[in-house]
């Protein structure tokens, strides 16, 4: 008894199949490659623990029908290529989310009230250290005030309190307190710098964030120095007469 032996190779269903998922897995391993490298890496992992998968898009044993992984896990290899494929695209173009309890950058944020020099309170409660700037302190417990603590307490009261700003951040968000670290702008100028302008607090550099913003504040001082303000006046401040002595 004769028996008929079929050609898998040329038929019809088979043939449209094999093209249908080398156009898909082409597809898959063109995206990417547009993705970062973390998405190459998992494509290429994946690969060496898989024989039948070609970086190049092309399986090895597509002449060989029947033989091999390939016939059996089609869908398999193609659906991991694709998710790690989906997943750096993703990551690449979700936007930045500020972490929780801080309000997004360039949001407009309102000042309830300044509790000295150099820290705000935010409406909500959140608390605002100016990153490069130490003012005198004000509010140490048994203490009186140092010398120009009130004074910068008062200038920054006078531009920012009850009013609207916003808040720029550097690598450092929170300090070891909690307060969140930030550059505060207010009608287009930046606190931080005006505080240091005035002479009420020196450039803070010993810690890591923009070396750009640590020129302008370097500067800010200097001329500060020249200007003889505030700090660098010589002189104690001012007061009204019958204030205590610091």
């Amino acid at each position: 008894m004769r028996m008929r032996l079929v050609n898998r190779d040329r038929d019809p269903a088979t043939c449209r199949r094999r093209e249908t998922n080398v156009v898909l897995r082409r597809t898959a391993l063109h995206t990417v490659a547009r993705a970062p490298a973390i998405a190459r890496r998992t494509l290429v992992s994946f690969a060496r623990r898989a024989p039948h998968v070609s970086i190049a898009g092309i399986p090895r044993q597509f002449r060989q029908a029947g033989r091999g992984p390939y016939r059996r896990r089609p869908t398999a290899a193609l659906i991991v290529i694709l998710i790690a494929a989906l997943l750096a695209i993703f990551r690449t173009q979700t936007p930045p989310v500020a972490p929780q309890g801080l309000p997004p950058e360039g949001e407009v944020v309102r000042v309830a009230r300044v509790v000295d020099g150099d820290t705000l309170l935010l409406d909500g409660g959140r608390r605002v250290r100016l990153i490069g700037v130490n003012t005198p302190e004000t509010k140490i417990e048994g203490q009186p005030p140092e010398p120009w603590g009130p004074e910068a307490s008062e200038f920054v009261t006078r531009l920012v309190e009850g009013r609207n700003v916003t808040l720029e951040y550097d690598r450092e968000r929170r300090d070891q307190y909690d307060r969140i670290l930030a550059y505060v702008h207010h009608d287009g100028r930046l606190l931080n710098e005006e505080i240091i302008r005035a002479g009420y607090s020196r450039a803070v550099l010993r810690f890591p964030y923009r070396s750009d913003r640590k020129r302008l504040f370097q500067a800010a001082e200097e001329e500060a120095r020249e200007a003889r303000r505030g700090l660098w006046s010589g002189d104690p401040p001012a007061r009204p007469r019958g204030s205590p002595a610091p």
